[in-house]
Order: structure tokens, then C-alpha cells, then sequence
């Protein structure tokens, strides 16, 4: 039997991060997608290929590692170049944690959690048991990016912002199995809540259909 899947999304500066950090510190098993997405292309041919045909020679640096400052000016351009962007990285991660799933230690836990910062843009939550929704309010979320990533100009900042779905309309994808958390306060506030749904979705995972 495969583990059951916390996906774990939101918005930029909601607190996906810490929230991945807590999970990781209470034991449980953490697929970091972005670095895995990195990885995945630092080591795949094909996929620098694609990116370079799509974005240009700058889109990798000299490791082959995708280009953040020169994809974030590119591929979040407009519409088009960012599906062209998901479309060359989202299939080989989605295979690649299906991979992950089957290795030691996590396909022997009941849980585990995925990192998924677009996971409604890109269709992905079927794929999760339980969809865990951070949300947190613009002004908010701002102040964590420009505090966490000074060098990132506000024109950028609102460009990335403006291709991930609002709260509201992620929140209205959500099932009733799935679980919504406001991050608006302190960081021991947002640990409080966490730790309380995560106990009560591991003592309640006999309700919840295990993935089979």
C-alpha cells in the first residue's frame, strides 16, 4: 500500500516553507519539489534541451541548473511561456516522486508530504489524499518575500504573484477531506494550528480513503 499524501500548497510568503519544516521536524517523510525539480534537470539532457529551445542558452547556468533570475524574467512574460515552463518540468517531477514514493523510508510511512506550490495551476491535487491549503493576506505575504528575498523588485514579485490562483479560488477547490490554514499571525500560532490538524488528520486516517 502507497502512503497517503499531504500536499502541502499556497501562495508566495504563505508559509509552505515553515510548514514543511514542522512536518519534517515531527518525523514525517518531505518531497521538496522545487530542489528536486533542479535536480531533475541538472541531470536530464532532454529537459535542458527543451528549456534551452523554449527560453534560450541562458535559461541554464553553467551547471545546467535552470537560470531563476533569467526564467522568472522569461517564462512569466506571459501565459504561454509559463505553460511552456510547466510543461517541460511538471511531467518529470510528477514521475519522479512516483518513484520517490517506492523508496526507503517513505514507502513504509502512513504519511508523507509533498511540497506543491501550484498544485491547483497544474492539476495535480487528485493525485494527493489531502490537499493542506495555506493562505495568508497580501500585505502579508509581501512583507515575508521582500524580508526574505531583498533583492527581488516588487514589478517581479507581482508578476510571479499574478500566475498563481487567488485564495478564494483555491479555496473553493478544496474537498471535504482537505484541510485550509490562515497563516496571518506568529510563527507559534501557525505551529499550534498545524500541529492540531496534523494530529487530528493522523488519529482520523482510518476515515480517509488510503491510496491504494
Amino acid at each position: 500500500m502507497k502512503p497517503n499524501v499531504l500536499c502541502v500548497t499556497g501562495g508566495m510568503g504563505a508559509g509552505k516553507s515553515l510548514a514543511l519544516e514542522l512536518l519534517n521536524d515531527w518525523g514525517w517523510p518531505i518531497y521538496p519539489a522545487d530542489d528536486r525539480a533542479k535536480w531533475l534537470v541538472a541531470q536530464s539532457v532532454e529537459m535542458q534541451t527543451k528549456l534551452v529551445d523554449a527560453f534560450g542558452s541562458d535559461a541554464l547556468d553553467a551547471h545546467g541548473q535552470p537560470n531563476g533570475a533569467v526564467l522568472s524574467s522569461l517564462a512569466f512574460a506571459n501565459q504561454d511561456a509559463w505553460n511552456t515552463l510547466n510543461g517541460i518540468i511538471h511531467p518529470s517531477v510528477q514521475q519522479d516522486f512516483a518513484q520517490w514514493l517506492t523508496e526507503e523510508p517513505q514507502c513504509r510511512a502512513l504519511w508523507v508530504a509533498r511540497e506543491s506550490a501550484l498544485l491547483f495551476e497544474v492539476d495535480a491535487s487528485p493525485a494527493c489524499t489531502v490537499v493542506l491549503l495555506i493562505t495568508a493576506s497580501e500585505e502579508t505575504r509581501k512583507k515575508r518575500i521582500a524580508s526574505r528575498q531583498p533583492e527581488r523588485s516588487a514589478a517581479d514579485l507581482y508578476r510571479r504573484m499574478a500566475f498563481q490562483w487567488s485564495d478564494e479560488r483555491k479555496i473553493a477547490q478544496l474537498r471535504a477531506s482537505d484541510l485550509q490554514l490562515t497563516n496571518d499571525g506568529t510563527v507559534t500560532d501557525f505551529t499550534n494550528e498545524l500541529s492540531d490538524k496534523i494530529l487530528s488528520l493522523t488519529c482520523g486516517s482510518r476515515n480517509i480513503r488510503l491510496s491504494k
